[in-house]
This record gives C-alpha cells, sequence and structure tokens, in this order.
C-alpha cells in the first residue's frame, strides 16, 4: 500500500521527514507558550531533546540504530540532515537572547554536540542515565556557559 503512494524509499522518508518536523513544530511552539522567559524556553527545548521518558528513549533507540546501521543508504542522509538543520535552527533562535551574537554559533555548537550526546549515552546505558543526571547536565552546562545569568542551578552534576 505505501508503495502505492510512495513509489521511492526517498518520497517516503522525504514525508516522513516533513511529518516529523510539523510535530516537532508544534512541540516547541507549546513548549515555548508556556515559558516566561528566554532561559525558560531554552531549558525546555534541551528537555525536549534528550530522552528523559522511555518514549523518547524509544524513539533515540531507533534514530541511532538508522543512523549507526547505515539502513538509509547515504541518499537517504537528507532526512537526518533535515533534522539536525532543524535543531540548529531552533537552538540558535533560543540561544539569540542569552549569548552574545559573537558567540551564538559556538553556544549552538556545543548545545547541539551535549545533547546528541547525551542521547546516545542513554541509549547504550539507560540504567545509568536517569532523567535527573541528563537534567543535571544540562542545567550545568547552562550555567557554565553564562546563559543562565546569576541564576543558581539547584541540581549538582556531582550528585547524580
Amino acid at each position: 500500500m505505501i508503495t502505492h503512494y510512495f513509489p521511492t524509499q526517498t518520497e517516503l522518508l522525504d514525508e516522513v521527514t516533513v511529518q516529523v518536523l510539523a510535530g516537532w513544530n508544534a512541540d516547541i511552539q507549546a513548549l515555548d507558550a508556556a515559558s516566561d522567559t528566554s532561559l525558560e524556553r531554552l531549558r525546555s527545548l534541551l528537555r525536549w531533546l534528550v530522552p528523559l521518558t522511555d518514549v523518547g528513549l524509544r524513539d533515540e533507540q531507533v534514530r541511532i540504530h538508522l543512523i549507526a546501521g547505515q539502513l538509509l543508504g547515504d541518499e537517504n542522509r537528507a532526512t537526518f540532515n533535515a533534522m539536525d538543520q532543524t535543531i540548529r535552527t531552533l537552538l540558535r533562535s533560543h540561544v539569540a537572547d542569552l549569548a552574545p551574537e559573537s558567540e551564538v554559533e559556538r553556544v549552538v555548537e556545543l548545545l547541539r554536540v551535549t545533547t546528541n550526546g547525551v542521547a546516545l549515552s542513554v541509549v547504550e546505558n539507560p540504567q545509568q542515565w536517569p532523567a535527573a543526571r541528563q537534567l543535571a547536565i544540562l542545567d550545568w552546562l547552562v550555567e557554565s556557559l553564562g546563559l543562565a545569568g546569576t541564576t543558581s542551578v539547584s541540581r549538582s552534576v556531582a550528585a547524580q
């Protein structure tokens, strides 16, 4: 039935990508609407980027399995590239009010690498990376980058 609507795997993945990105957009708009400050919006986005729930873990396992196994082939890497670019654009828009303009790209790069690394670590060792530990890393990173201003982080990375 799927091949009736999508003659090639690439066309199917393109449509899946469009739908996933539209869902992401709706998720982020809802998170942003529930946040009062730029810092709260950034923290919500960072939490959204890591697998804090069983569903998030499953989604990350699938994503990493597809990437690692090259199951989609090189011609379909555009799917992951589009997702990565969307995430970087979201990070950029959420960091813009919190970091000096000259540092935004570096901050985006570090946030992206860190959230990707946390996601991979959770997939590799879920029991070692409970939600509290993931959140502590994200909070520490935001504070270390000076994005939190004078806000004190209540969670301790060392306690995890």
